[in-house]
């Protein structure tokens, strides 16, 4: 499900060791004058070293991936935790047999209504212990036990049973009385024994079964952390974040906890029986680091990689690092993007003309120069990062004599040569501009008629989107509008754009944060929450049906290559009617000292195969 980033992200949306908060600190990554350039790095890897990543955040030492408090826990999880599958970003895009997968193969159904993994033999959890299907089975029952609240329970719906259980313990909650939770949890217990969603056929073999295809599930599935259950059996759910077992944690990744230190640092250690062979550094360190600070860390040799996973670098940061002697300086794409959206409920925003010459009236590649130092990507269709665009997508690119042109067509003239269009709303063809305000507007006698005049929102506080919005009215007033900027706190905001019927906005800017996956109903689908534009069939015509139909078509598929169609043409439809206008993608930028190599350099991001990363020799 998409989140809102930033502002909007309170919407939406481990380990202190028996050594924490005593010992030494790691040495620093290197020395305090790292060379000017990194040494020809030797034809094969050497094992040994470590590596030292930057964190802004301190983790809590809640390394559960289930329960953990915060970003910079998970950061560390995922070097511990294994997962069924492993994204490969390529045309899966998720993958079994591979280096980091637990599977080694998978099954979809023909009807698509069971996925059965196949598990690879000689697996161990870190304390030695044998990996099962048994522990995949609790793992993902775990997850709608009555005791689990978080976000990514709902990727689990279509699961056989789950949406009823989901309703039974609503229902349960309504009744109230005595025994509330004894009574869900008795509910979960059926669903567990009786619904055969998650079920073991042998030590090797899971099966999950559904009551309706939901190609997403593949990737939730795919690369859901797997908890081992003689561990956690016999920790209550709702305990997890609480359990000892948090503090230490046993996963099947390619790093088990060695120290944790609150507040400074922690510090992972190979683990030499991990399945797809031991990790080339002896140890990964995540350390607290200021990020106003993260220039001298690097050149001190004190971190080697910046910009990881929930500790990400500004793009206005990157020219500095690059003026660092042996620091390597990379972007990938991200998976958020940043959009003008438009209240089309409104009728002058019915017309797709208008929406398309606010397109054509922004200069979206200069907001990228302007706010992200060049270090972005202007966005033509919301699709992540791995999923191709179709071909002839319009780019419009900023053209201000073209918007000119559309509003002119869709009917908006400026009539008193103020600057600012109207347009006649009755067909009347007289237009008399006193009595022209917003939306509707005039009086007795006078020829209703609207005007251009428009209030862009942007979040109170934000710099970036402050800027972006005063650069955005300035192109829209060029071109006939007549922009008032207006910055609002979160509360308003979510309630004039989200809560509020009828919505009380005219334009804004925001943007999303999304996953891997293309589906993204909760935004588009009619009449879900989310959906804040009102992009309807009854407000902008049948393309938004259209639109909503591809969508489901590509959520009713595992295979990528059967999905792939039905969203490059959703996209196209997006493109074309924007309901949005899709303004642009920061680039997720990291910084590397040179002694460190290996390091993944695409939109997976480096953590993704920290297993693989590598010292050159005499820099350990």
């Amino acid at each position: 499900m998409a989140r809102f980033p930033g502002v909007i992200t309170c919407i939406l949306t481990a380990l202190l060791a028996a050594a924490c908060g005593t010992g030494t600190p790691p040495s620093p990554a290197g020395g305090q004058n790292p060379p000017a350039a990194p040494p020809a790095a030797p034809p094969e890897p050497v094992p040994g070293g470590t590596v030292t990543v930057a964190q802004w955040e301190a983790p809590a030492g809640v390394f559960n991936p289930w329960a953990a408090a915060g970003a910079a826990d998970l950061d560390v999880a995922r070097l511990v935790y294994g997962s069924l599958l492993e994204w490969t970003g390529a045309d899966g895009p998720y993958a079994a047999g591979t280096g980091g997968a637990l599977a080694e193969d998978y099954r979809v159904s023909a009807d698509g209504l069971e996925i059965t993994f196949r598990l690879k033999p000689g697996v161990r959890w870190h304390d030695g212990q044998p990996f099962t299907a048994a522990d995949v089975v609790f793992t993902f029952r775990s997850l709608l036990h009555p005791g689990y609240e978080g976000d990514r329970r709902l990727d689990f719906v279509s699961l056989r049973g789950a949406r009823a259980l989901l309703e039974t313990y609503a229902g349960i909650d309504g009744e109230g009385g005595a025994g509330t939770a004894q009574r869900k949890v008795e509910a979960w217990r059926r669903w567990a024994a009786e619904s055969g969603a998650v079920e073991a056929l042998d030590e090797g073999t899971v099966v999950f079964r559904f009551d309706e295809v939901h190609g997403p599930v593949l990737g939730h599935i795919g690369t859901a952390p797997i908890l081992p259950r003689h561990r956690w059996e016999g920790v209550p759910v709702d305990q997890w974040a609480e359990a000892g077992e948090s503090r230490s944690p046993v996963g099947t990744g390619p790093f088990r906890l060695a120290e944790y230190r609150p507040g400074e640092w922690v510090r992972l250690e190979r683990f030499e029986d991990y399945h797809a062979g031991p990790a080339l550094v002896d140890a990964v360190l995540f350390r607290v680091v200021d990020p106003a600070g993260i220039d001298g860390a690097l050149a001190a040799g004190e971190v080697d990689l910046a910009g990881v996973a929930s500790s990400p670098l500004e793009p206005e940061q990157a020219a500095a690092l690059e003026e660092i002697p042996g620091v390597q300086v990379w972007q990938a794409p991200g998976f958020g993007y940043q959009f003008l959206y438009i209240n089309l409920n409104q009728p002058r925003f019915q017309d797709v003309r208008v929406r398309q010459a606010m397109a054509r009236a922004i200069d979206r590649a200069a907001l990228v120069e302007r706010l992200l130092d060049g270090r972005g990507r202007v966005v033509d269709a919301p699709l992540p990062p791995g999923w191709p665009l179709p071909g002839g997508l319009q780019h419009y690119p900023h053209d201000p004599q073209a918007a000119r042109d559309l509003l002119a067509e869709a009917g908006w003239t400026d009539g008193d040569g103020d600057g600012v269009r109207e347009r006649d709303l009755d067909g009347s063809g007289g237009i008399d501009t006193r009595g022209c305000g917003g939306p509707g507007y005039g009086g007795a006698g006078v020829p209703p008629c609207e005007t251009l005049s428009v209030r862009l929102l942007y979040p109170d506080g934000d710099d970036r989107r402050r800027e972006a919005a005063g650069m955005i009215a300035g192109w829209l007033n060029a071109v006939g509008f007549d922009v008032r900027v207006e910055a609002a706190g979160f509360e308003t905001i979510l309630q004039r754009v989200l809560l509020q019927i009828p919505r009380d906005y005219d334009l804004g800017l925001l943007g999303w944060d999304l996953g891997a996956d293309p589906d993204q109903s909760a935004i588009w689908r009619c009449g879900e929450l989310y959906n804040f534009v009102d992009f309807c069939e009854d407000t902008v015509g049948p393309e938004a049906a259209r639109a909503q139909s591809l969508a489901e078509a590509g959520r009713a598929a595992h295979d990528a290559a059967l999905r792939r169609p039905a969203y490059q043409e959703w996209a196209a439809v997006l493109n074309e009617q924007l309901p949005y206008v899709f303004l642009y993608s920061p680039d997720v930028v990291t910084a590397a000292s040179g002694r460190v190599q290996g390091v993944n350099r695409d939109f997976r991001g480096p953590l993704h195969n920290a297993h693989r990363w590598w010292v050159l020799p005499g820099e350990s």
